[in-house]
């Protein structure tokens, strides 16, 4: 039996069936963005350090699909959303954002796919080791008097006012 996790084929990306969006994504890396000159397909983190840093307070944790060259997949930052990133990647953003293929041969790369952890810069201090303070286990006396506000980065997902 072969197995499916070894070759990632579908006919919606490009002629000779293979998912070439994912390849470069996992395996190449981008053209124009972090692809070497003389690459060799390899699961690794690449990284262009030529792309400009992008302020904290500037970043998008949807790194290179949302439009911030500076992050994932074109390196990792602890502010990326990799989980949904590559969500989103492997139901064909990347097919829908025109790099690869036709948009119509990705019906969900529109779609906003997430796991619903929330992840940003906000998180992450700017000097090692970026990990800020937890919040207190409960119960404890360092928990917060009122709710913490949600992180609003999707539509739907604004905070609730408790009344």
């Amino acid at each position: 039996m072969k197995s499916s996790v070894s070759k990632s084929r579908s006919s919606s990306a490009s002629s000779s069936g293979w998912r070439t969006d994912l390849i470069a994504t996992f395996l190449t890396g981008i053209k124009g963005l972090n692809q070497p000159a003389k690459v060799r397909p390899a699961e690794m983190l690449r990284l262009n350090t030529s792309t400009p840093v992008t302020p904290a307070g500037s970043q998008n944790r949807l790194g290179v699909i949302g439009g911030d060259n500076a992050g994932f997949p074109n390196g990792r930052r602890p502010g990326d959303d990799i989980v949904d990133v590559t969500l989103r990647v492997a139901m064909g953003r990347l097919i829908t954002l025109g790099l690869f293929g036709t948009p119509a041969q990705a019906p969900s790369g529109g779609l906003d796919f997430t796991d619903g952890a929330i992840v940003n810069a906000s998180f992450f201090d700017n000097q090692f080791p970026y990990l800020k303070t937890p919040i207190a286990g409960s119960p404890g006396p360092a928990q917060p008097s009122v709710p913490l506000p949600a992180n609003a980065v999707v539509p739907g997902l604004e905070a609730v006012a408790r009344q």
